[in-house]
């Protein structure tokens, strides 16, 4: 089996709950986040990143704890490792600390000189099956050289487009990177509007028909809608129903879930059936789920259980 890699931020997230507590320094960011999801279901996982060195000895602990490759993981002595403070309003929707829709692309702090830095791909990336973007920025260097490697070698590329739902000021240039994608994993919002549809499931065709080989729509309480190749149409799959502990970074689990349950083979409504599966285990637990073999199990029988009685039937 070779590498997925998997492209993300790594952010230090402070979040107030729903009760109104505030927890603080946790490890977060879409990279941690879809390298979980993907690490359920895929043995072999690189991750690409950038950071300061200004990670705690507990965040280290934590990435190395993903059982993942990290030799794509760059530090910078003069650069700090983006901060985010955050809620949730009652439809989970991400907000700022001032109760105000977060702008994705418009991070605080010294980001855009951080996204900035080359990361040097070591020899083993070069041989990737897939990589996995994550990103709001549609012509960044990560994105070519994912796209050069497909040229080449054939290797899938993946992508979970981090629209500006503000402003939609980046979305006419990523919906141009859709017709080279092999996965695209958007959320509902962003799905829709590209559309000009209000119905996730037909948004979900509509991205498969913009030239994406496979879709999953990611809409929140509603679950997730996929489409694509070997399907007659979409595909509703419902969410696995837990106790919502914190919902950051349930949607990067998902798409993380989704590609690598793909890669491995997995008929689209079953890959999304895992996929919603990773996304109930990060929403279990406050910051970032431990992974071992024994999640990997769990969340496979997760999966076939939803399959079997929401799919199957």
């Amino acid at each position: 089996m070779s590498l997925l890699l998997v492209y993300g931020k790594v952010i230090l997230d402070s979040l107030r709950l729903a009760n109104g507590e505030r927890v603080t320094d946790l490890l977060g960011g879409g990279g941690p986040q879809g390298v979980m999801g993907a690490r359920l279901f895929w043995e072999e996982v690189g991750f690409l990143t950038r950071t300061g060195t200004d990670l705690g000895d507990r965040h280290i602990q934590q990435l190395r704890d993903l059982k993942a490759d990290l030799q794509g993981w760059k530090r910078y002595a003069h650069l700090r490792t983006p901060r985010l403070g955050m809620s949730y309003d009652h439809e989970q929707n991400m907000l700022n600390e001032q109760g105000e829709p977060i702008e994705i692309v418009r991070w605080e702090g010294n980001w855009a000189e951080l996204l900035a830095q080359n990361i040097p791909w070591p020899d083993a990336y070069r041989s990737a099956r897939c990589v996995h973007l994550i990103t709001e920025l549609p012509d960044e260097q990560m994105v070519r050289k994912a796209l050069r490697l497909r040229e080449e070698t054939g290797a899938w590329v993946s992508l979970e487009p981090l629209i500006d739902t503000n402003h939609w000021s980046n979305l006419d240039a990523m919906l141009k990177l859709v017709p080279e994608m092999d996965v695209v994993c958007p959320d509902q919002d962003s799905a829709c509007t590209a559309a000009g549809v209000d119905d996730p499931a037909v948004a979900a065709q509509r991205w498969h028909e913009m030239g994406a080989a496979h879709v999953a729509v990611r809409a929140g309480s509603l679950g997730s809608f996929v489409a694509g190749r070997g399907l007659a149409g979409p595909v509703h799959v419902p969410p696995i129903q837990v106790q919502i502990q914190d919902p950051t970074g349930a949607g990067n689990a998902y798409a993380g879930g989704f590609v690598a349950s793909l890669l491995a083979g997995m008929d689209p409504p079953l890959a999304g059936c895992q996929a919603t599966a990773a996304a109930a285990m990060m929403l279990e637990v406050i910051g970032m789920p431990a992974y071992s073999p024994a999640a990997s199990v769990r969340a496979q029988a997760l999966a076939r259980r939803h399959f079997d009685t929401h799919i199957a039937v």
